[in-house]
């Protein structure tokens, strides 16, 4: 439980220091596709680029710059929770102790402590842990065996948002 505090304690500070410090210029460096360089990975998201907000339609706005510092703004310090604070996954070390579905309650225990608590209650959505969630298939309750990111990791997770 300590290695969690500490993990909230990391990933909230990061996420701070990159809200103010970094995420409103960092699309400076971005490539034509949406790539941030290696030096700014810890904040790019490892598993899409920085034109997805604007692609899947969360964002409009006619502005490539301002879509960007938007997405950033949503997924702050997404690849710090993957890369430093993330750990491999293998399904077979992983159990799903509880998933509901009305309403939402997932609770899923892996290895070393490792677990991935996801809740909707209050309409708001309650994310703390190792993100297994995603890698669980939902409909037919099997683990998934292809990487989410480019390694077959999952991030640590601390997010309350509206559901």
């Amino acid at each position: 439980m300590l290695k969690v505090i500490l993990f909230v304690i990391l990933d909230t500070l990061f996420t701070i220091f990159v809200c103010l410090f970094v995420n409103w210029w960092a699309p400076l460096f971005a490539n034509d596709k949406g790539w941030l360089p290696n030096w700014l990975s810890w904040v790019q998201t490892f598993d899409d680029t920085l034109d997805a907000g604007s692609r899947d339609g969360v964002f409009t706005t006619n502005s490539v710059f301002l879509a960007r510092v938007f997405w950033l703004y949503r997924n702050p310090g997404y690849g710090f929770s993957y890369w430093a604070l993330g750990v491999p996954f293998n399904a077979s070390e992983w159990t799903v102790e509880t998933y509901n579905t009305d309403p939402l309650h997932f609770l899923a225990k892996g290895p070393n402590g490792q677990f991935n608590l996801h809740i909707i209650k209050f309409g708001f959505r309650f994310k703390l842990g190792w993100k297994a969630w995603n890698m669980y298939n939902k409909t037919n309750g099997e683990w998934l065996t292809t990487p989410w990111g480019p390694e077959m990791r999952i991030p640590f997770t601390l997010s309350i948002s509206k559901a």
